[in-house]
């Protein structure tokens, strides 16, 4: 009977979504949750849970590399794949989520493309998926808008939610270790791809309604909320393009120190044989 009532209470207010959500978020502004102690223990876990496992892996080669990014590569689908399984569990109770099982909002398509492509060892788009995902993991774990928003205290999807995000950064980091960059060919594949992804947003907005990856209605974005309609639209694209670009670009500086060791003594081979043949 005690295991009874608490796996009830338990699941009510960390797990299903209903009155005692909604309760707990009646009347909040559209930024709680941002730097609250659920934010900031979850962020501050996350991240330092990747620096020691970038540590860890610092002599790691190339393959063996790769191979711990499959393993992150699966987590984040087994998390997407529970985020839409809940959604539609309880979409007869939540306020904000339309009967859409595949969402097209900026972090849900890196969350879905990003895993697959890694799964599948594409890698020619690796510096594509490290770019958007180390903007979109970063981004959302320091500045979660819409993470905490819905929900109040420690439910399960927040927490799912940040897991999620902080494994893009994490993914973002593994991808540009494991490939050496071609600054101006990896640009130009990395903003077209973009640019599939905001064309997907745009045009599952204008079928549904929606308003993914922020391009209808940009409340609560810092600057780009002041912006009006299609205005916003143009910057949030170019915001990102610029990322991709300094992404790149400083991950093209600092190659050398970040490479796998195999790729690192393969660069250092490769000068020493330019330089002989001077």
């Amino acid at each position: 009977m005690i295991l009874t009532n608490f796996w009830s209470d338990f699941y009510t207010k960390y797990i299903a979504y209903g009155e005692y959500q909604r309760g707990l978020i009646a009347g909040l502004n559209t930024t709680w949750g941002v730097f609250s102690k659920y934010h900031l223990i979850l962020m501050i876990s996350l991240l330092s849970s990747f620096v020691l496992f970038t540590y860890l892996t610092r002599n790691a080669t190339s393959k063996s590399l790769e191979k711990y990014q499959k393993i992150v590569s699966i987590v984040m689908l087994v998390l997407e794949v529970f985020r839409t399984i809940w959604l539609q569990v309880y979409k007869d109770e939540i306020f904000f989520q339309q009967d859409n099982i595949i969402r097209y909002d900026y972090c849900n398509q890196v969350c879905l493309f990003l895993p697959i492509l890694c799964l599948l060892g594409v890698k020619e788009l690796y510096p594509f998926m490290a770019a958007v995902a180390f903007w979109g993991g970063g981004a959302v774990m320091l500045y979660p808008l819409n993470i905490f928003r819905f929900y109040g205290g420690w439910h399960i999807m927040p927490i799912q939610s940040m897991i999620s995000h902080g494994l893009m950064f994490l993914s973002s980091i593994n991808l540009t270790r494991i490939h050496k960059i071609s600054l101006k060919h990896d640009f130009f594949i990395s903003t077209i791809g973009f640019l599939m992804m905001a064309g997907f947003s745009l045009f599952y907005n204008a079928e549904r309604g929606e308003n993914f990856m922020a391009f209808k209605e940009s409340s609560g974005v810092p600057i780009v909320a002041l912006m009006p309609n299609p205005i916003n639209k143009i910057a949030i694209i170019s915001i990102v393009v610029l990322g991709i670009f300094l992404y790149l670009l400083v991950s093209k500086h600092f190659e050398q120190k970040f490479l796998c060791t195999d790729l690192k003594e393969k660069k250092s081979y490769d000068i020493q044989e330019s330089d002989s043949t001077l």
